[in-house]
């Protein structure tokens, strides 16, 4: 089997009704939070003239662990902030 192949099997209507539900699974969190920081990082290198310094890599990678503990550990943190949300 190909890739395509692999598109085509997936069950669509599950990850609609998954996603819909608002109970996004913490996988998907972590996957979407990375994807997003992969494609920043693919963008900036094909487009930049000027490659990144080492301590802005390096700052970059530890906002990237710390936006991945945030999202592991919000169950924890979470009602502390909910005063000061406004929903």
């Amino acid at each position: 089997m190909n890739f395509l192949d692999y598109f085509m099997a997936v069950d669509w209507d599950l990850a609609y009704r998954m996603l819909s539900e608002g109970s996004v699974p913490l996988v998907l969190q972590l996957l979407i939070l990375n994807t997003i920081f992969l494609i920043a990082y693919v963008i900036r290198n094909a487009t930049a003239r000027y490659h990144l310094k080492r301590s802005t890599v390096l700052i970059i990678q530890g906002l990237l662990i710390g936006a991945n503990l945030a999202v592991l550990l919000q169950g924890d943190y979470l009602p502390y902030l909910r005063p000061y949300t406004i929903l």
